[in-house]
């Protein structure tokens, strides 16, 4: 990197479908959207082999050479990850992993081709947080020579939830919603800042609803018709009994919405603010990138919660030199995927450990006991153990404790206890 020369920030929307990318613009101080054709603002997310070479394309330029015959492509590579599957392309077989990390390869050299500068920052949004995924696509980035602290991965309401807070405050004054409808079918977000606390918390959640279409029916005046009495009755159920302020509407499927969804809009825009967004996922990703990247230059004073977020404090009480003390092991607000929490102790008269938990927003705490009846039977303080926290999901706990002994005295003979809860 040029002295003195920052590197990108980059936000990449990753689906099954298509792709969207974004960088902050420094001179702009904004997050903007990349256009890989003139007006054309999305990729396919799909990667083509060239027969007979080891030469790669993705996006429009794959499903191109694939049309010719010059080569062999695989799409759905999210859902391939997710499987544990892989493609035999000319005998030879590649993992799922192995195709995802060629494909985000392509699409940030591409990037850093047109910007002239290397990645400082790489935030990927999807839009389900699911285990197999998440691991998949860090080991894939992580082989591309990215470092885990450069790399962060973020659910699309999160993403929401950063790219509204960089709207006018009048915007989230209540509620705040996106439709999103692209061919994963129709998402629905809101958020909302809880301010009767301190920090004030700033919650986001989101769900594809069932309701939802796909968009081969706007080809047809029927179809359109029909689209717009599902959306319509999607607006009317999600807004009911509401106070929303501002709705985003963004996806593949509503850069039309003014010519198929007449009605809807209709009811969206009475007494609301309505944007139309096409990149809003990927700006999203940008500005967390941006706060986590130079949290001078952007600072958020709000406990974020939200799909990928720890929704409750999670710590113990004990003595230390005769004295009450509160430990905190995980932290409402932090990413369960990568949150761990560890402590070592002198068990002190006790068949079970408490663990106390706080959820966001609250000020009392609920007690949930761990039995460690099968520890072996010491002397009262000759056991020490060992005490580690992750989670398994956003509301999975699962607490690890290992058997420490008590020195040469009582040494310790290995048993692990493993406790799954749900907070």
């Amino acid at each position: 990197m040029v002295p003195g020369m920052k590197g990108l920030i980059i936000g990449f929307d990753l689906c099954d479908s298509y792709t969207q990318i974004a960088v902050y613009d420094e001179e702009a101080a904004d997050a903007v959207g990349v256009e890989f054709a003139q007006g054309v603002d999305e990729i396919p997310t799909t990667i083509c082999k060239s027969r007979r070479k080891e030469e790669w394309k993705i996006g429009e330029a794959a499903c191109e050479m694939a049309l010719l015959g010059a080569g062999i492509v695989v799409d759905k590579l999210l859902r391939l990850v997710k499987k544990g599957g892989h493609a035999t392309l000319e005998n030879r077989t590649y993992q799922a992993r192995e195709l995802l990390e060629i494909y985000i390869r392509e699409a940030l050299n591409e990037v850093m081709e047109r910007f002239h500068r290397p990645v400082e920052r790489l935030i990927f949004t999807v839009d389900e947080l699911d285990r197999v995924l998440l691991d998949g696509l860090m080991e894939s980035v992580q082989n591309l020579g990215y470092s885990r602290g450069q790399v962060e991965i973020i659910s699309h309401s999160e993403s929401f939830l950063y790219y509204l807070l960089r709207q006018s405050t009048d915007n989230f004054a209540n509620i705040s919603a996106v439709f999103d409808l692209s061919k994963e079918g129709l998402w629905y977000y809101e958020c909302d800042i809880l301010r009767g606390v301190n920090p004030q918390i700033a919650r986001a959640a989101g769900a594809r609803l069932e309701e939802g279409f796909s968009l081969d029916i706007l080809e047809s005046e029927a179809g359109r018709k029909l689209a717009d009495n599902i959306f319509q009755a999607c607006v009317d159920r999600q807004f009911n009994r509401k106070i929303v302020s501002s709705v985003y509407l963004t996806g593949r499927g509503m850069k039309e919405v003014q010519d198929w969804g007449v009605k809807s809009l209709g009811r969206i825009c009475s007494r609301r603010k309505v944007y139309l967004e096409s990149q809003l996922f990927a700006k999203g990703a940008v500005w967390m990138g941006v706060a986590e990247t130079d949290p001078g230059l952007v600072k958020y004073p709000y406990t974020m919660i939200g799909e990928g977020r720890i929704l409750a404090d999670v710590g113990m009480s004990m003595q230390v030199a005769g004295i009450n003390k509160s430990l905190l092991l995980l932290e409402a607000g932090d990413r369960w995927y990568t949150a761990r929490g560890s402590v070592e102790f002198i068990l002190d008269d006790c068949d079970s450990i408490d663990l106390l938990v706080t959820q966001a927003g609250s000020r009392r705490p609920a007690v949930k006991k761990i039995s460690i009846g099968e520890l072996p039977n010491r002397p009262n303080k000759t056991t020490r153990v060992r005490l580690e926290t992750e989670f398994t999901s956003e509301a999975d706990l699962r607490v690890t404790i290992t058997d420490l002994g008590f020195g040469e005295l009582f040494p310790s003979d290995g048993l692990v206890l493993v406790r799954e809860m749900s907070l």
